[in-house]
């Protein structure tokens, strides 16, 4: 394999000046805000009489998105350097003092949208250029403005924040990215043991699964109390703001209307039986009646490995037809390591993209080779392009839901799974790795939706045990997993490992809807309708987006349209596997042409 390229982090600060001028630009920026919003009396109140303060609101608002723009960049640079490396003491301690630094202006933007509600926003938006290319965001700040609270109390909230919510985040990031076990006759990092789950070999695949499982009961007490402060915190930060519960939060924040989610939900439970199937063919190819959990997303035997320039070649290709600004993107992000492929111990076990300056983004991947790594790959790209899409845009206009967020990315690797030339068992290897991801999104993220959905409601009554949750778990999973996958392999301690759950509420759903989403509305869109999308997704709802291409997000048959896709894909992969299934053998150096 060629030589796997790090990131070069800094250099996505040349234009701030670097780290240090940014932190002072951005702290005297929040002084100097401060003093604007006191000399405006920007803050909560009735409803403002006479014609709309044009004047005051321009500036006010756009010196606010300035400031969110340095903030983005300055945490999102201290937080890549800690999670590439989760061992660096002084990366840590640096990313704390950032939060600290930068808290005050989330009480100031909490400000900014108790004052844009009272606001007349028909007039303004008339009277205003920028308040008419702000308009749903101030859409937005009106309905939000009943879950909204007294300016002391959003301070105070963002005062604790660095010390309490954060400060439990960290720790369990910390964690995760230390956790060690014995494996192999010496002391591993959990993150690296993760990589054989990968393997051709059932016997490393199990003994690796049988470590990761040590490896998260080692870190069980202090998961289970960070998660417990997490759920605690935010439900009762939720319910002072007049949320029934943290769900219906989210889906606000999402612009999504909870019958949507209903109807998407009934379309995953659709879907379950042709994943299954999936999970049925993939044992068979494995010579075994049932997968364990661990042989999920195994290889397939013969599966080879691709080095990485030939990765980057085979996504960039695959893009070019369809989303030619995509494919450059691609091969620019490669050339100028915007791209962290190389994995090592400390480092984040999951992919990420970080939307840095006005365009540019840096990737985090942990590159091995597979084809599920390739996808990996394809996914970030699509939010680098979602992010570069949106070049010229403010921040506040920037603000996109993850569920179109996600639509981007799974589109992506929709567009490596249809666009990349492949036939017979290549064809077979790259729908296998793309039916994995499918797999995953949709069966575990659906399973990590309902535990959520319990956890959550049981954490309004009491802490959560160890039990609890390992009980919630496995209840979830034999709710979701089919008879293709033997239940005594599930891991009940699975959600130790589950990154998300530790950063924000519910984010599994957007993940699988905007699998199902991008299905079902990019494939057949008309050219130019993918860019016009993601410079969007900040300023209309989802479903207004959706609309704009002809399709309703109320009506089942839309998401049924997805899951037919998916359904096909499997019904091709059963097909090829019974033309082009192989013995089991070692892995080849490239991929079976």
């Amino acid at each position: 394999m060629s030589a796997l390229p790090v990131w070069n982090l800094d250099s996505a600060l040349t234009s701030y000046g670097g780290s240090q001028q940014l932190m002072q630009q951005l702290t005297d920026d929040i002084a100097l805000l401060s003093d604007l919003y006191e000399r405006h009396q920007i803050k909560a109140g009735p409803a403002l009489e006479g014609e709309p303060p044009t004047a005051v609101f321009d500036e006010v608002l756009s010196r606010t998105a300035k400031a969110l723009e340095l903030e983005r960049v300055l945490l999102l640079y201290h937080a890549g350097r800690c999670w590439a490396d989760g061992t660096d003491a002084e990366a840590s301690t640096s990313y704390q003092l950032a939060q600290h630094r930068t808290a005050p202006l989330a009480a100031l933007t909490a400000r900014l949208r108790a004052w844009a509600a009272r606001l007349p926003v028909d007039r303004l938006t008339a009277a205003s250029t920028v308040a008419a290319e702000h308009a749903h965001w101030l859409r937005q700040c009106q309905s939000a403005v009943a879950h909204s609270l007294p300016d002391g109390q959003e301070l105070l909230l963002s005062e604790l924040a660095p010390t309490g919510h954060s400060a439990w985040q960290r720790l369990y990031e910390q964690m995760a990215a230390t956790a060690a076990v014995a494996y192999e006759g010496e002391l591993r990092p959990a993150a690296a043991i993760r990589a054989d789950l990968n393997s051709p070999l059932p016997p490393r695949r199990s003994a690796a699964a049988d470590a990761l499982g040590r490896a998260w009961s080692s870190m069980a007490v202090p998961a289970a109390a960070a998660l417990n402060a997490l759920l605690g915190h935010e439900s009762t930060v939720a319910a002072m703001k007049g949320w029934p519960d943290l769900l219906d939060q989210r889906l606000a924040q999402e612009g999504i209307e909870p019958a949507i989610l209903t109807i998407a939900n009934r379309a995953i439970t659709d879907l379950l039986p042709h994943l299954d199937r999936f999970a049925r063919t993939k044992a068979q190819l494995l010579g075994a009646e049932s997968l364990a959990w661990q042989d999920i997303a195994a290889p397939l035997p013969n599966e080879g490995c691709m080095a990485w320039l030939e990765a980057v070649d085979l996504v960039a290709g695959a893009f070019t037809k369809t989303a030619p600004q995509l494919a450059r993107l691609a091969r620019a992000a490669a050339r100028q390591r915007w791209v962290d492929a190389a994995p090592r111990p400390g480092k984040r076990g999951t992919a990420l993209c970080l939307p840095m300056g006005d365009a540019e983004s840096r990737i985090m991947v942990n590159f091995d080779g597979t084809a599920d790594s390739v996808y990996s790959l394809a996914h970030e790209f699509g939010h680098a392009y979602h992010h570069q899409c949106q070049r010229g845009l403010d921040d506040l206009q920037r603000t996109s839901p993850l569920l179109l967020r996600e639509a981007a990315s799974m589109y992506a690797e929709h567009l490596l799974l249809s666009g990349a030339p492949a036939t017979g068992s290549r064809r077979m290897h790259l729908l296998h790795a793309w039916l994995i991801g499918v797999y995953q999104t949709c069966v575990g993220g659906y399973a990590r939706f309902l535990f959520e959905r319990e956890a959550t409601l049981r954490r309004h009554d009491r802490p959560l045990t160890i039990t609890d949750l390992d009980e919630i778990t496995l209840t979830a999973q034999q709710a979701v997993y089919g008879p293709a996958v033997d239940p005594d392999t599930l891991p009940a301690h699975i959600w130790i490992s589950h990154s998300h759950l530790y950063t924000s509420r519910f984010n599994s759903w957007p993940y699988y809807c905007g699998l199902l989403l991008a299905l079902g509305l990019l494939p057949s869109a008309p050219p130019g309708a993918l860019e016009r999308l993601l410079a969007n997704t900040g300023t209309a709802s989802p479903t207004a987006l959706a609309a704009q291409l002809g399709a309703d997000l109320s009506r089942a048959d839309f998401w049924a349209r997805g899951t037919r896709f998916i359904a096909a894909a499997v019904d091709e992969f059963e097909s090829l596997a019974t033309r082009h299934a192989t013995p089991p053998k070692a892995r080849s150096a490239a991929w079976a042409a």
